[in-house]
């Protein structure tokens, strides 16, 4: 395969890891631990009646409420980007209320479980975000549909790239034509 093609097609994926380079680990759930403490009783009091206080541990895991039939997912979107997706939107009959708009630099990661639990997403958009680096194991050729689970994934470079770009956004159109 052409050295070029290979970057092009893969540039966000991760193909392979060397445990001898280090990595970012992913981000795991906080945990909160509570201790149940007594304000009004007094320090003899508290050690009578137990040393160890119980303590109970809960999980934090960061996820979403998803409401919309289509989900957009970029890193993170700028006024003038905004623009642009809601033309695009704009093109399929949608608006950007009519959609689920998610930055991973708000929310860090979007949890594969939870997300296909909702059930309410049919339609996946991402520009410029390869799915292995939401951990997902689901590879996605760029302007292409692929279906997975009931809904339709369509990966494509960042908005910013596409609306500087003609052949993108011949190639964004022709893939939003499939998936709508």
């Amino acid at each position: 395969m052409n050295q070029a093609i290979a970057k092009y097609l893969f540039q966000n994926e991760v193909l392979y890891r060397n445990s001898s380079i280090e990595v970012e680990s992913p981000i795991l759930p906080k945990k909160v631990v509570e201790s149940e403490v007594a304000s009004s009783q007094t320090p003899k009091e508290s050690a009578k009646k137990d040393e160890n206080p119980p303590t109970v541990i809960h999980e934090i895991v960061p996820s979403i409420k998803l409401n919309q039939k289509v989900l957009i997912l970029t890193q993170q979107i700028s006024d003038s980007e905004k623009a642009f997706l809601s033309k695009i939107l704009g093109a399929v009959g949608l608006g950007l209320d009519q959609v689920d708009l998610v930055e991973l630099s708000k929310i860090k990661t979007l949890d594969y479980q939870s997300f296909i639990g909702q059930k309410a997403t049919n339609q996946f958009i991402s520009f410029g975000i390869g799915m292995s680096k939401l951990g997902w194991n689901i590879l996605l050729p760029p302007y292409q549909i692929k279906k997975v689970e009931g809904i339709s994934f369509l990966l494509a470079d960042t908005l910013s790239d596409i609306e500087a770009s003609q052949s993108l956004k011949k190639s964004l159109w022709e893939g939003l034509k499939l998936l709508f």
